[in-house]
């Protein structure tokens, strides 16, 4: 790729993230127990601002008002206290199984997931398959 082809995808990527519903895929990153807010710059995403997307995506999506019960468990959540440690949802041993079950089968399921995504990001980057 050229650097002009570079900026030009950059350009279009960053239109269409604009457009997008950012709070929802932000959440989604979030709510992965592996990453929680670590994927994010604390800084520019701080944990009000999280809280703030969680409350409006919630009203949103499912039409309903956050209440103390959601803000508690917003905020075990995000610290991994309570019913959100890591040792009770069973991380470490989800990785450990996950590790064991690794097969053939599994690397060819991902180089498909891998091809599909590559497919994805090229239609919206460039409006047609690779």
């Amino acid at each position: 790729m050229t650097w002009v082809s570079l900026t030009s995808s950059q350009a279009s990527l960053e239109t269409r993230w604009a457009k997008a519903d950012q709070d929802v895929f932000i959440l989604a990153v979030f709510l992965n127990q592996y990453i929680r807010q670590q994927a994010f710059n604390c800084m520019a995403l701080t944990h009000i601002k999280l809280n703030d997307m969680a409350v409006r995506v919630l009203k949103d999506i499912f039409s309903e008002t956050a209440d103390l019960d959601f803000l508690t468990a917003f905020e075990s959540y995000y610290g991994g206290l309570g019913d959100f440690l890591d040792e009770d949802i069973g991380l470490e041993l989800m990785k450990q199984m996950y590790e064991a079950k690794v097969s053939l089968k599994a690397v060819i399921i991902q180089f498909f997931l891998y091809e599909f995504a590559i497919d994805m990001l090229t239609i919206l980057l460039l409006g047609r398959r690779h």
